[in-house]
């Protein structure tokens, strides 16, 4: 960019193999300030999706850059497709798109005595 510009955010798409729409992300959601107010500048952002977000099966993802109201680049479809290494903890077996193993903590509550 050669001047300060307002709005701008580089964004990401995720669909399933039938086209539903599970997740959108944006440099946006972490980094408010720069989305008001951009300077000149190049810029680079990176995210990290989670490995285990995802269930098995093929998906499409699609990249854009620009502006809520212009688009400056947007990527043609990428398509990849989650398979499950044979491992004690398997999602094979799990509903729904989205599967995340989830760091849950379970603890015995003490019984009370009358």
């Amino acid at each position: 960019m050669r001047e300060p510009a307002r709005s701008v955010l580089v964004e990401f798409f995720i669909f399933s193999a039938d086209g539903v729409h599970l997740l959108t992300s944006g440099d946006h959601d972490t980094a408010r300030g720069s989305y008001e107010q951009r300077s000149p500048g190049s810029y680079r952002a990176r995210v990290r999706v989670p490995g285990d977000l995802l269930n098995l099966g093929t998906y499409s993802l699609r990249i854009n850059s620009g502006t809520h109201h212009a688009t400056f680049d947007s990527e043609d479809t990428i398509l990849f497709r989650v398979i499950e290494p044979r491992q004690l903890t398997s999602r094979n077996d799990r509903q729904g798109l989205l599967v995340p193993m989830l760091p849950w903590e379970t603890v015995e509550i003490p019984a009370v005595k009358p």
